[in-house]
């Protein structure tokens, strides 16, 4: 018989994973028109994220500062310097059939428009970590070194994915479909690697790291992703210029199915050895039945960035 406890717990779960399934839609699905309020959405879930993940490294990292790591995070926001200069070129947000076959431009203005985009994140985020370092040598002395390297190492760990998500909202053609693709992906894999594991899961792979993980899990995760994959690609990016041919896209997915699904569920791992180094279960106690809100977005943390290079990859072979 069920542990009413465990009932109560899992109804718990169930109930805030549908609200905030929910709260997210509306504002990504709200993107499509106007795509600043994903991204003002996301720089929230970035504070969130940074101070739990703050909190967490202070039990092996003291002091370590809030201020810093927030500022360095943000700089996620400095690609939207290039979109706000040139937004004529960033109408493809998300394509429909009137928009196909793309004007011969397209594939210069993608490489321009992420290029210079990316270029901007990294001189902001070098210029502010640096920053960071020289002030904490020069106030607290050399000894406060590693304590500021963790602090801009923290900030790229929140900031690479945001970043990501930018890039896509304004330089990737389709780039709404590609996020779509990145997101659902780990809740796919996710979902899968539990139902595998708790039913035919038996050798464990990771036991100082997580020791309900097993290798059953992780392959149904891995299958699960990569069929979803596969037949997403068949529907959304078959057709004319920036799409594929039927063949291409299907094969494509399949490879890109397959990296995702590894990608998403390292992230995870990594998380999860980032919470056991910490000695603690959960980065937060915000969302009932969760923990915090890191604890629910551990795989996109490499799914979106790993996306984002496949959207590369994928427009690129058009050439």
């Amino acid at each position: 018989m069920d542990n009413p406890i465990n009932i109560q717990s899992d109804n718990k779960r169930y109930s805030t994973g549908i609200i905030l399934f929910l709260v997210f839609s509306v504002f990504f699905i709200a993107s499509i028109w106007v795509r600043w309020i994903f991204i003002a959405f996301c720089s929230l879930l970035l504070v969130v994220m940074t101070i739990e993940l703050t909190n967490a490294l202070r039990k092996n990292f003291k002091p370590l500062y809030y201020i810093p790591i927030l500022v360095a995070s943000f700089t996620m926001l400095a690609p939207t310097i290039i979109w706000w200069q040139y937004k004529d070129l960033t109408n493809w947000y998300l394509l429909n059939n009137s928009n196909l076959p793309l004007d011969a431009n397209w594939q210069t203005n993608f490489i321009w428009l992420l290029a210079y985009g990316a270029l901007t994140f990294i001189i902001a985020f070098v210029l502010v970590s640096t920053l960071n370092v020289v002030i904490r040598v020069v106030l607290k002395g050399p000894n406060h070194l590693p304590h500021a390297i963790a602090e801009n190492t923290s900030a790229l760990y929140v900031a690479i994915p945001m970043v990501s998500i930018v890039l896509f909202t304004f330089a990737v053609p389709n780039g709404f479909i590609w996020l779509v693709l990145a997101l659902i992906t780990p809740m796919i894999v996710d979902i899968a690697a539990y139902a595998t594991g708790k039913y035919l899961g038996k050798t464990h792979m990771l036991p100082k790291v997580s020791p309900h993980k097993t290798w059953e899990g992780f392959w149904g995760g891995t299958l699960a992703g990569t069929l979803f994959t596969c037949i997403y690609f068949m529907i959304f990016f078959t057709g004319n210029s920036p799409l594929q041919s039927i063949g291409k896209s299907s094969l494509f997915g399949l490879v890109a199915g397959l990296i995702l699904s590894i990608s998403s569920q390292l992230g995870d791992w990594l998380a999860s050895s980032l919470k056991r180094w910490c000695d603690q279960k959960d980065f937060g106690d915000i969302l009932p039945g969760h923990g915090g809100v890191l604890d629910r977005t551990d795989s996109i943390i490499f799914s979106v960035p790993t996306a984002l290079i496949l959207a590369i990859v994928f427009y690129l072979l058009k050439h």
